[in-house]
């Protein structure tokens, strides 16, 4: 079901905003399961992924699924479309509540570029390197050298 958002998302390209406020954002309220037990790595990718092709809408959508997702290993990939899409540097607050919870506390040696993402954060809005999410990718970060 997730995959079949995310791909709904993506094919709106213009209306996707609209498609995400519209429909997709009130039923996933509404009907996703919110039992961490009933959260898979599948689904948690591409609910983040879906979120990232949400358009003007990314922020309430980023917001929206950072509550329905785990921790996955391969959190790294949403990397690439934040950056693409322009979306740290437009909503960096959303970013941060999507790395945060999409990331798991001892990720591969391969996740990603996580100290990269958490600088470009700070230049989009400084006062998030206070943040307690921040702060926790940030140690992540040193930690594990990512």
């Amino acid at each position: 079901m997730a995959i079949w958002l995310y791909e709904n998302l993506k094919d709106a390209k213009a209306q996707a905003a609209n498609l995400w406020r519209n429909r997709i954002g009130p039923w996933l309220r509404s009907a996703w399961p919110k039992e961490p037990g009933l959260r898979g790595p599948s689904a948690s990718l591409n609910l983040a992924l879906a979120a990232t092709m949400a358009g003007e809408a990314f922020a309430d959508a980023a917001c929206c699924v950072s509550e329905l997702i785990e921790p996955i290993e391969d959190a790294g990939i949403i990397l690439e479309p934040l950056r693409e899409n322009q979306l740290i540097a437009e909503a960096p607050d959303a970013c941060l509540a999507l790395m945060n919870a999409l990331t798991p506390d001892e990720p591969p040696s391969w996740f990603g570029d996580l100290r990269d993402f958490l600088n470009e954060v700070r230049a989009a809005q400084p006062e998030l390197a206070n943040d307690r999410r921040f702060r926790r990718l940030d140690q992540i970060a040193f930690r594990r050298a990512l």
